[in-house]
């Protein structure tokens, strides 16, 4: 290795190094990739203890954006923890530089980032695939099944931190096999929450950022095309989750390097010899979905594993709320409820749904004064002139103003006596629908446990259900039940009708 990359790669095997309080002996080099070398090592601790063998992944630092990466992805692995996502030993800087290379007299030696992590023997994901298209094979639906749900429930406890952390980076070379196990690895890209996209300079910015830390086959039509969403969020990472599963199904990729424009018009083809039915074909047009609003969730695609895997039909999608602009009572269209009139007889002439023009219709049987006019009020006088076609005298108009009288005036209220007994019921109780019964009531834990052994031991699908509405929010079936009690107990109260009284 040149001088310039700190002397690194195959120059350091054999060598010792200390990280924190282990001491560290390099064995092989395993992988590299960018600016980082992955070796394998062999550890004691510092009583002199012998410990399993481990990785010593080594990042040579060439500017700020490298460190700050190498910091990011060792400080976020210590704070995490799962089964199905790669661990962490220790961290710290140091210079490893080959003896060799510092004779050669480089003025500054350049510091590398040490990360010592736990090793996993069966290589990556999609090394496995590999093996698997040169023997001819190709895994079975519920290996397939197991397999990718591990990966998806480490990225599904990913994006339940507050704020959700973004892989940005999920590929088949990125999971990890250690005995039938898979793990996620490499959070040198992720991010933190959601990446706003409204101005300009933004949109710049994470231009470069993707171009640098993502890999152009897995990324979202939103990556390709930073003017299709108003910022990038978790869906990034479930679109790249739909090209992994393709990969591991039909071992090939799901969009060839450089196919942008078959990435934002998301055309791909499913192979004609698909073993694995028609259920995993939809889940994959869930996932990979142009829309990023329309594009499944975690728990969405982890309900839909459950259903590929046990044979069920896939769960219905949940309905996309959509957010409309809030109307001005001038605007709102006046409801009659004194008449029924359905879509086919409308009152008056409308030229659309929401706009129109309604006639005035006479009902004889309201109300059209508020209350009787006394005989000897102004108001009672003015209307017999009215009547008679005669203006009072001015002098009489005069002489009663002021006196004890009791003023009332005709008015159209159209009397609520006539509206009915259900003027007063909610127009909302007729209509009410819960989005959680769409879905069904439980589904099978299937990533929660059984995979320390690969899939060989007990099925980890037929044990242990859960309520989904409980996963989706805590609101339960029993919940939806009161509810709609409780409303029906509060229309059945309904205000006496005045009809009658004076």
């Amino acid at each position: 290795m040149p001088a310039t990359d700190g002397g690194l790669g195959e120059h350091i095997v054999g060598d010792k190094v200390v990280v924190g309080k282990r001491n560290i002996t390099v064995n092989s080099l395993l992988d590299e990739g960018g600016f980082s070398y992955v070796y394998l090592a062999d550890s004691t601790d510092e009583n002199g203890n012998q410990e399993p063998q481990m990785v010593l992944k080594v990042t040579s630092i060439h500017s700020r954006s490298q460190r700050d990466i190498a910091e990011k992805e060792a400080k976020l692995l210590m704070k995490l923890s799962h089964p199905s996502i790669i661990k962490i030993y220790d961290n710290c800087y140091a210079s490893i530089a080959h003896n060799d290379v510092k004779k050669e007299g480089s003025k500054k030696e350049r510091p590398q980032h040490l990360i010592l992590m736990e090793y996993c023997e069966g290589g990556h994901a999609l090394g496995v695939c590999n093996r698997l298209a040169a023997a001819g094979e190709r895994f079975d639906l519920s290996t397939l099944v197991i397999a990718f749900g591990q990966i998806c429930n480490a990225v599904s406890y990913l994006h339940a931190q507050r704020p959700p952390v973004v892989h940005r980076d999920l590929k088949p070379v990125n999971f990890l096999v250690k005995n039938g196990a898979y793990k996620l690895c490499d959070f040198g890209s992720a991010v933190f929450g959601h990446v706003d996209l409204k101005s300009a300079k933004a949109k710049a910015e994470q231009e470069e950022v993707i171009q640098k830390t993502t890999t152009q086959m897995f990324r979202a039509p939103e990556m390709v095309d930073l003017y299709m969403a108003k910022k990038l969020t978790q869906a990034t990472d479930v679109w790249a989750l739909g090209c992994c599963l393709y990969s591991l199904a039909f071992l090939k990729n799901c969009f060839e390097e450089g196919s942008n424009l078959a990435i934002l018009s998301g055309k791909y083809t499913i192979p004609e010899d698909n073993p694995y039915g028609d259920g995993l074909v939809e889940l994959l047009d869930r996932m990979l979905a142009s829309d990023s609003k329309e594009r499944a969730d975690m728990t969405e695609v982890i309900l839909c594993l459950s259903a590929v895997y046990s044979g069920r039909p896939l769960p219905p999608r949940k309905k996309k709320k959509n957010k409309e602009p809030s109307k001005s009572k001038a605007e709102k269209p006046i409801e009659s409820k004194t008449t029924e009139a359905t879509d086919e007889e409308r009152i008056g002439t409308f030229r659309t749904d929401g706009q129109g023009v309604q006639e005035a219709v006479y009902d004889p049987t309201k109300a059209t004064e508020g209350k009787k006019l006394a005989s000897n009020s102004v108001a009672a006088r003015r209307k017999r002139a009215a009547a008679s076609g005669t203006d009072p005298k001015p002098q009489e108009a005069e002489a009663d103003f002021g006196k004890d009288q009791d003023f009332a005036f005709a008015a159209d209220f159209g009397g609520f006596e006539d509206k009915g007994d259900g003027f007063f019921d909610s127009p909302f109780d007729a209509g009410t629908n819960d989005a959680n019964n769409e879905f069904e009531a439980t589904f099978d834990t299937a990533f929660d446990s059984g995979f320390g052994d690969g899939g060989g031991g007990d099925d980890p699908f037929k044990s242990g259900t859960s309520n989904f509405d409980e996963a989706m929010g805590g609101l339960s079936m029993n919940d939806t039940e009161s509810s709609k009690k409780s409303k029906s107990k509060d229309s059945s109260k309904k205000p006496k009708s005045k009809s009658g009284k004076k």
